[in-house]
């Protein structure tokens, strides 16, 4: 967490090139541009009683292996972001990472 700011960057990488990124989460979170990012963000409206408060996807330039997700939480919520990588290899595959998003997150010690 950079304190500066109250954000967070999330750095994902992979050994072959990124396709695309999905980012899901069930709170609201404030997706922040990256200085350095190629890849073109698209944000989609959601829908409260499906469970989604943030589905952006982001697509990648070709030969991007790193991808920097910079983004802000609001005290006192919690919950889980779901974060999809598709690479660009045949057959097509879809890795998922997922991070709890504490009710304190913007506290340091």
């Amino acid at each position: 967490m950079s304190a500066d700011d109250a954000t967070y960057i999330l750095s994902l990488e992979l050994p072959s090139p990124i396709e695309n990124i999905l980012v899901q989460s069930d709170i609201a979170l404030e997706m922040l541009d990256v200085d350095n990012n190629t890849a073109v963000v698209s944000k989609s409206e959601c829908d409260k009683n499906d469970g989604n408060l943030l589905l952006c996807c982001y697509r990648c330039q070709a030969n991007t292996n790193r991808v920097d997700l910079k983004f802000r939480t609001f005290e006192g919520q919690h919950g889980i972001l779901r974060i999809y990588i598709t690479p660009n290899i045949q057959p097509k595959c879809c890795q998922l990472r997922t991070y709890a998003i504490r009710p304190l997150s913007l506290h340091i010690t």
